[in-house]
């Protein structure tokens, strides 16, 4: 959510589909990084194939997001 905080405090235009889009992927943040974070079990176990298509694709969002951002920019 933070790319997209900073890129409107910068000025540039954040679409609602985006900051959704980040949104659902800062979900994944902390089970990612610390298998522990559920108490009643590991994240895998929370998971199935229909959530990583569905943050794989969030991910291929902000990642032209953040293309698309950079070159308006001249970068």
């Amino acid at each position: 959510m933070r790319l997209g905080e900073e890129t409107a405090e910068a000025g540039m235009p954040v679409s609602t589909e985006m900051r959704d889009a980040l949104a659902r992927l800062s979900r994944h943040y902390i089970p990612a990084r610390y298998p522990d974070a559920h108490p009643a079990g590991s994240a895998a176990s929370r998971y199935r194939a229909s959530d990583a298509t569905a943050a794989i694709a969030d991910a291929e969002q902000a990642l032209r997001f953040a293309d698309d951002s950079w070159r308006s920019l001249g970068g």
